[in-house]
């Protein structure tokens, strides 16, 4: 999560700088609800796996190094592979 979340917030930046410039934002905007879409993905997947066991959500979330991290982190890059 700790990748996907600095990625959007990139995204809204850009996307208010071209608004701003009144330049086309449908990349973005586009970028965006991949995005978003992705993480509704996963997240749905989490709850299928976790539950409602808020001790197994917060130790997955909160630690970089967990077994959820790693296959969130890599599933993102192959979406990043794939989006190209």
């Amino acid at each position: 999560m700790d990748t996907l979340f600095p990625a959007i917030v990139d995204d809204v930046y850009y996307l208010e700088k071209a608004i701003n410039k009144n330049e086309k934002t449908n990349d973005i905007v586009d970028d965006i609800n991949k995005n978003m879409l992705f993480t509704q993905n996963v997240l749905t997947d989490l709850e299928d796996e976790f539950g409602e066991d808020a001790i197994k959500w917060y130790k997955e979330l909160s630690s970089s190094n967990s077994e959820t991290a790693k296959r969130f982190l890599e599933r993102f890059n192959e979406e990043l592979v794939r989006g190209k």
